[in-house]
C-alpha cells in the first residue's frame, strides 16, 4: 500500500517537472539600447513557475522592439521592459526649482545606460558661455548708476532717522534676502535728507541708531556717530559713509548701485587733526618732542 502511494507521488511530481512553457529569451548580451533582430532572440523551454509576469512567447512580438535596459544571454522579454520606439524610452530626469545638471565625463555605455540610441529624440541644452562668463560683469555696469526708491516723503518725519530696506540692483534671483539692503535715513527738514550706509566705516559692522542719546553705535567696537554722521569717538577714523540721493516729486531716491565707501563720495567732516600752513613741520616736531617734566631732567 505505501508504495503504491509512493508510486503515484513520484509519478505526480515527475508530471508537474515534466511540464514546460516556451518563452523568449535574449540570444546572446545586448549591452547597448537598439531595435532587436531576430538573431538577438530565440525560444527557450522553462518551468510554469519560473516564467516572469508579462513574459512574451511569440518572436514576432519582440522583433523592432526596444528593450529599456541592457540584456544578457538568457534573460527572457517581459512585456513592461520593451518600448515600441527608441523616442518612447526616455530617463524621465527632471529638475526641480533650484537644481542644476552637471555634465560629468564617463563612457558611451555607462552615459545613460544604452538609453540613447540611433534615431532616438533628446534635448539639448546650450550654455552661453559668454554671457555666463561677461553676464555679471554686464549687469553690475548697467546697474551701477542704477536710482532706487526708498519710499515717499510721507514715511520719514523731519527730524527722525529711520532704518529701510531696499533692493541691491545688483542681484540675481536666487540671492533671496541677501539682495535686500538696510540702509538709515534721516531726514533734517523739507526734502534735506541724509542717507546713511548702514556698514561701520572700522570694520564694517551694522551700526544702530539709538534715538534717546542721538548717536549712531557700533556694537562691535564701540564705534560712535553723531546724528549728521560724523564721528564721535572709538576706533573709526571717519564718518559713516552717505548714499548720494535726490527727491523726485514726493519720493526719497537713492544711487543704489554704486555702494558708498572710501573709493567714492562719502561722509561729511575730516576725521582726523590735519596741521597745514607755514611752519606746520615745527609744531608737529614739538608736538612729538616730549616736555621735561622736572628741573633737573632739563640739559
Amino acid at each position: 500500500m505505501l508504495a503504491m502511494i509512493a508510486g503515484c507521488v513520484a509519478g505526480a511530481l515527475y508530471y508537474i517537472g515534466a511540464q514546460r512553457v516556451t518563452t523568449v529569451v535574449a540570444a546572446r548580451d545586448i549591452p547597448v539600447i537598439r531595435p532587436l533582430t531576430t538573431q538577438d532572440l530565440e525560444l527557450r523551454s522553462v518551468p510554469p513557475d519560473a516564467l516572469p509576469t508579462g513574459a512574451i512567447s511569440n518572436v514576432g512580438e519582440v522583433v523592432g522592439r526596444v528593450p529599456k535596459g541592457p540584456l544578457w544571454q538568457g534573460q527572457p522579454l517581459v512585456e513592461q521592459g520593451l518600448a515600441d520606439d527608441a523616442a518612447v524610452f526616455h530617463t524621465g530626469l527632471a529638475l526641480r526649482p533650484g537644481e542644476r545638471a552637471v555634465a560629468i565625463p564617463v563612457a558611451a555605455v555607462s552615459a545613460v545606460g544604452g538609453a540613447i540610441s540611433p534615431g532616438a529624440r533628446v534635448d539639448v541644452l546650450a550654455v552661453p558661455i559668454i554671457g555666463y562668463l561677461l553676464g555679471p560683469a554686464m549687469k553690475k555696469g548697467s546697474s551701477y548708476n542704477s536710482w532706487v526708491t526708498l519710499g515717499p516723503l510721507s514715511d520719514f518725519p523731519e527730524g527722525e532717522t529711520r532704518l529701510v530696506n531696499y533692493r541691491n540692483p545688483v542681484t540675481t534671483s536666487w540671492d533671496g534676502q541677501t539682495g535686500d539692503v538696510p540702509c538709515w535715513v534721516r531726514r533734517v527738514s523739507g526734502t534735506t535728507f541724509q542717507v546713511f550706509a548702514i556698514n561701520c566705516a572700522h570694520l564694517g559692522c551694522p551700526v544702530r541708531w539709538f534715538a534717546q542719546s542721538k548717536l549712531f553705535l557700533c556694537p562691535c567696537h564701540g564705534g560712535a556717530y553723531y546724528a549728521d554722521g560724523s564721528r564721535a569717538s572709538g576706533p573709526p577714523e571717519r564718518g559713516m559713509f552717505e548714499y548720494e540721493h535726490k527727491v523726485i516729486g514726493d519720493t526719497l531716491m537713492i544711487s543704489a548701485g554704486k555702494m558708498p565707501t572710501l573709493a567714492n563720495e562719502a561722509s561729511v567732516k575730516p576725521p582726523l587733526t590735519q596741521i597745514v600752513g607755514s611752519g606746520s613741520a615745527e609744531r608737529l616736531a614739538a608736538l612729538e618732542r616730549p616736555e621735561p617734566r622736572c628741573g633737573s631732567c632739563q640739559g
